[in-house]
């Protein structure tokens, strides 16, 4: 079963929309051409509404909603909400629809080192995050993007995290409290900065995932953990999806082993000339990584412990690749079990690219399958349905595929798509061209949407629905 990639409707509904923008204050409203070329947005939004407070956001909120609760259903221009707008660019905007920027409001992060707790803005960019824990002993694990782009608040709202989620789990287990104004322009506030917080209904968590369609974040808690005493990171090459994946589940399985493992694999030699200046800032960033067209996937091992607990896994290791034909290569220093270069990798082409950006999920004990599936279906000019062209980021031991590449031929992801879902798991995009693709139904949309209605209940905000 599957459903569309779904647009909004267009803005008929042109009076009601002209009107609610006339009644903003002309210095909260950037010109969009300059606004998008700021943010190094490929497109241009229908407008901009950037407020200088909460009071002004809340004030944005409650008149939209007026206008959309009064013209026909689904009719008035929606907002995009945006922090940075690294994520949110990747995704067309609909005709009528403006971004609602959240750069301007203001804040003070506050840490709390008894608690281990972090109470921070939710617009607060990564940088900023470790300038507040530097010193301090601290580290908060799963951090979106691992190449120091994006917002908290986007990577709670994105639900992203890197490959360290293997050991420390997803990012909603790390939320402890939130702040944001609903889509209605209701404020709202749960949780609070102790680890053990039991007190009412752990509400912010629907916050997680939900791409800005709920309320506008304003502040966030966030769980932190003690920083790791020693840190590694291993390199393993000379196999393929077969070896490395049996070999991935074993690693994970072991007390004490990586607390994350992700793949690169590159496919094919390059796009068609649509895509050859996106080729060419992959391929370097690649090369970068010693992975040159063709020589196979390379598989990357994040380390946490003491040090003599890393001498032990790297001789664990080193005996596992010599049984397998494999090369393993080891580097122990602080940070080096940051999975930084995953993300540059998928975010080397940027939204101006035209690339399409997929995640795929199924059981991990099926990971090799769907991983050689989605081989097939990407890398192939001479496969139905393939483009020629791909960058592949697995996470063998948790069941999770990211493919980077051209667009394939409709009937190329709909085998994907397919595959995935018999092997018990699921096929959406990230990014891609909307409405020219279907994605996997979720058992939990019916759930989503009334959500949705309580929260927005006029359906103001518009966020990427795939």
């Amino acid at each position: 079963m599957t459903r569309p990639v779904t647009t909004p409707p267009g803005n008929s509904n042109a009076d009601a929309l002209e009107r609610w923008v006339a009644r903003l204050p002309a210095s909260w409203q950037p010109d969009p051409h300059a606004w998008a070329r700021e943010q190094g947005w490929p497109r241009t939004p229908a407008w901009v509404v950037r407020p200088p407070g909460t009071e002004g956001l809340r004030e944005i909120l409650k008149v939209g909603t007026e206008v959309a609760a009064a013209g026909p259903a689904g009719s008035p221009g929606r907002l995009a909400v945006a922090g940075s707008g690294s994520r949110l660019a990747w995704w067309p905007l609909p005709p009528g629809v403006g971004v609602l920027d959240t750069s301007a409001l203001g804040g003070e992060p506050e840490l709390d080192p008894g608690n281990l707790t972090l109470s921070l803005p939710a617009f607060t960019s990564w940088p900023q995050v470790a300038s507040v824990l530097e010193g301090s002993g601290l580290a908060y694990p799963i951090q979106g993007a691992g190449d120091g782009s994006g917002t908290v608040g986007g990577h709670l709202a994105g639900r992203t995290s890197n490959a360290l989620h293997l050991r420390y789990g997803p990012a909603r287990d790390w939320l402890l409290g939130a702040e944001w104004i609903t889509g209605g322009g209701q404020p709202s506030r749960v949780g609070a900065p102790v680890v053990k917080n039991v007190a009412g209904y752990d509400l912010a968590k629907l916050l997680v995932g939900s791409h800005g369609s709920l309320g506008v974040l304003l502040r966030v808690i966030l769980r932190l953990r003690p920083a790791p005493p020693a840190e590694a990171r291993a390199v393993v090459t000379g196999g393929d999806a077969a070896a490395l994946a049996p070999m991935a589940h074993r690693l994970a399985a072991r007390p004490g082993g990586p607390v994350g493992i992700e793949v690169l694999e590159r496919l094919g030699e390059g796009p068609g000339p649509a895509h050859e200046r996106a080729w060419r800032e992959v391929a370097h960033a690649l090369n970068a990584f010693g992975l040159p067209g063709g020589s196979g996937p390379l598989m990357l091992l994040y380390y946490q412990g003491f040090e003599g607990e890393l001498a032990a896994e790297r001789e664990n290791l080193e005996r596992l690749g010599w049984e397998h034909g494999l090369q393993v290569s080891w580097e122990e220093r602080p940070g080096a079990s940051q999975p930084t270069g995953a993300w540059r990798l998928l975010r080397a082409a940027g939204p101006a690219s035209g690339l399409c950006l997929a995640r795929l999920g199924v059981p991990a004990r099926r990971a090799g399958e769907l991983w050689q599936a989605v081989r097939e279906a990407w890398g192939s000019r001479s496969e139905p349905g393939g483009s020629g062209f791909g960058l592949l980021l697995v996470e063998p031991a948790s069941g999770v595929v990211r493919a980077l590449g051209a667009p394939p031929h409709e009937g190329g992801w709909r085998r994907v798509r397919e595959t995935a879902e018999g092997l018990g798991g699921y096929a959406v995009w990230e990014a891609a061209p909307l409405g020219r693709y279907e994605s996997s139904a979720v058992p939990w949309e019916a759930w989503d949407e009334a959500v949705r209605r309580v929260f927005d209940p006029a359906g103001l905000l518009w966020a990427p629905r795939a």
